[in-house]
């Protein structure tokens, strides 16, 4: 509580922390105050990915961009907060993070895949392409 108590003060703390597990439990979120804080920039570093993936999807499967023109990616870059040089002069007409993505492409090329969505579950269960929740529902009650 000690970090809690430097960042907001004891009074705000002792209001805020009743009142986020108050909220949090109606959502069905059980927020607990006592685990280990640290430096949360690599989280963010995931957050920002994720937001460039549900960019590219959302350009792709909605908007019918394609992913291959540099305008759609450089877009969907701007929306995950990386910088359009970055895009165009890197990735697009340069070599950042090819060899990392070619490898992994060759990595579960090896094991099978051949399209996305592809997911592998536990120890080796295999769903490709889209399913029905109840299919993961199934998956991760045999996991268990």
């Amino acid at each position: 509580m000690e970090h809690y108590y430097r960042k907001f003060g004891q009074a705000r703390t002792e209001q805020m922390i009743p009142y986020m597990k108050q909220v949090g439990s109606v959502e069905g979120i059980q927020f607990s105050y006592g685990g280990t804080i640290g430096n949360s920039l690599d989280s963010h570093r995931l957050i920002l990915q994720n937001i460039l993936v549900n960019a590219l999807y959302k350009a792709y499967f909605e908007e019918e961009k394609s992913l291959g023109d540099v305008e759609t990616l450089v877009e969907a870059g701007k929306v995950a907060g990386i910088d359009e040089k970055i895009v165009r002069d890197e990735i697009f007409n340069g070599n950042l993070m090819l060899e990392e993505t070619l490898g992994a492409v060759e990595k579960v090329r090896g094991r099978g895949v051949r399209g996305v969505p592809h997911f592998t579950i536990g120890d080796g269960y295999e769903i490709s392409g889209a399913e029905d929740p109840s299919t993961f529902v199934h998956v991760f009650e045999k996991c268990l």
